[in-house]
């Protein structure tokens, strides 16, 4: 192994683990590749029993909701209501979860847009573009728009760990859902604002959230010019595909919720070639097999990199070529 190698899978082990796993720290457990976002979702709970029976699709596009746009920020209220009645409460009491803010590096109109989604603990745009590689995208000449996962930053009602991923897998499942149907609905008022191409870019939690957008925002190809609701790119940095076991059985149980909103269960919505999926070889909390799963699924690029999750080197280099190839 490489010394940068090494460097990047004891910045996992020491920092980040530790951050995203307490409970397992806590309990002496060892470090081994993650499997779920969140640890506390492996214990056992009476909300595990039954899964809820919901009718429709559960992520049908929604409509253009209101919105504001003024001095490079976009503000518009959460176009994705609770379906679960029973933790439907619980969602709605986080006031500020409801509203939607984006800040935008430049203009929209004639422009390219690239939109990112954060990981878990992110929130905090400065941070977020630097994990995010934002300054390689505006490089190549887009403009890039940080849009706050649901519970992150600003959304969350209070400073600490934020309320989502939750213990509860209904609640889980309401906020990827949230966050997904968010991330389409941005796409189409971009459109309306005049954007050229948008593409979704998200690290971690937030590439599970947009590989999930990209399952239900249509296809421009064959449509007409002037739709506004087409994804031009989708790139998915270090991705978590599952928040189980990638081989897990049916839980049989309202974990399958969640099973629900990974995008393999779904079908892709954009075509293989606009896709890049970065993998990092060190990653101990979305390892390898999860970026491995996704470029399969949506038949795009793996890039593999010799990096970890925290200190992911080689990444700006895979999104430059990309980049120029586009």
């Amino acid at each position: 192994m490489s010394f940068l190698a090494a460097l990047a899978a004891f910045a996992d082990r020491k920092l980040l683990y530790p951050a995203v796993y307490p409970s397992r720290v806590a309990r002496g457990g060892s470090v081994k590749p993650a499997k779920s976002q969140d640890s506390r979702a492996s214990r056992p709970s009476r909300v595990f029993a039954p899964m809820p029976m919901l009718p429709g699709d559960l992520f049908s596009s929604p409509a253009l909701p209101a919105f504001e746009h003024r001095a490079h920020v976009l503000r518009f209220e959460s176009p994705a209501w609770p379906v679960i009645e029973a933790v439907s409460d619980a969602i709605l009491q986080h006031k500020r979860n409801r509203v939607v803010t984006v800040a935008l590096s430049g203009p929209i109109a004639g422009r390219s847009i690239v939109v990112g989604l954060h990981g878990y603990l992110g929130g905090h745009p400065r941070t977020d573009r630097v994990s995010l590689g934002a300054s390689r995208f505006m490089r190549a000449n887009h403009v890039f728009a940080h849009y706050t996962l649901p519970f992150h930053g600003a959304r969350a009602e209070k400073k600490g760990r934020p309320f989502f991923p939750h213990a509860d897998p209904r609640i889980t499942f309401e906020a990827l859902r949230q966050g997904a149907l968010e991330a389409v609905a941005l796409v189409q008022l971009l459109r309306t604002l005049g954007a050229a191409r948008v593409t979704l870019a998200g690290l971690s939690l937030g590439a599970y959230i947009a590989a999930l957008a990209a399952t239900i925002v249509p296809r421009r190809d064959g449509h007409p010019a002037g739709r506004l609701d087409g994804l031009d790119g989708l790139v998915l940095l270090t991705p978590l595909a599952s928040f189980r076991s990638l081989d897990a059985p049916p839980a049989g149980d309202a974990r399958d919720l969640v099973t629900l909103t990974r995008a393999a269960t779904r079908s892709p919505q954009i075509a293989g070639e606009h896709v890049l999926v970065i993998g990092a070889r060190e990653d101990l909390i979305t390892p390898l097999p999860h970026a491995r799963s996704l470029a399969d699924h949506f038949r795009g690029e793996l890039a593999t990199i010799a990096g970890g999750h925290l200190l992911p080197f080689g990444r700006d280099e895979a999104l430059d070529r990309w980049l120029a190839a586009r």
